[in-house]
């Protein structure tokens, strides 16, 4: 095969990959919209928010960690970009969540893989979320600042 007919090729399954991913992407971020506007993310987000205080994180770090979670890194990271633009987390938070999401994601397709392998599939998964948890919850203590707790709140509103 020639060097043209090997980049065309190569052009054309990015293109794939590309298209492949959109149609996923773009459903996820629309469905998401749709769930801000009916302020179910809003409630979501204060369900997790003990957990993501975790990593000093809003609550509303969960939506691209769920969707890391469960569709893997590159559909979290989608939505993460997608949070940064629209201001709800800043360029730290995303490095957090970058950091969790690399050690920790797609915990289903991936570990299934393995276990075809005969890996056993709870202790596998066990320890990749005790690892990511203990490595970003240390990164977060010391990138971010802790987050403000209800006695700092209750000093701020007295004031």
């Amino acid at each position: 095969m020639d060097i043209g007919a090997a980049l065309l090729m190569g052009a054309q399954n990015a293109f794939y990959q590309v298209g492949k991913m959109a149609l996923i992407l773009i459903p996820i971020i629309v469905f998401l919209e749709i769930l801000r506007d009916l302020h179910i993310v809003q409630r979501g987000s204060r369900l997790f928010a003990p957990v993501m205080g975790i990593f000093r994180l809003p609550g509303e770090a969960a939506v691209p960690m769920v969707v890391g979670l469960v569709f893997g890194i590159l559909y979290g990271a989608g939505v993460l970009i997608q949070a940064g633009k629209d201001g709800s987390l800043n360029a730290k938070e995303m490095t957090v969540i970058g950091l969790f999401l690399s050690l920790n994601h797609a915990i289903i397709e991936d570990p299934l893989l393995f276990t075809m392998l005969g890996a056993n599939y709870l202790l596998m998964q066990a320890l990749r979320l005790v690892a990511s948890v203990l490595i970003t919850a240390l990164f977060a203590m010391w990138l971010l600042p802790p987050l403000p707790g209800p006695a700092h709140e209750a000093a701020q509103s007295n004031s």
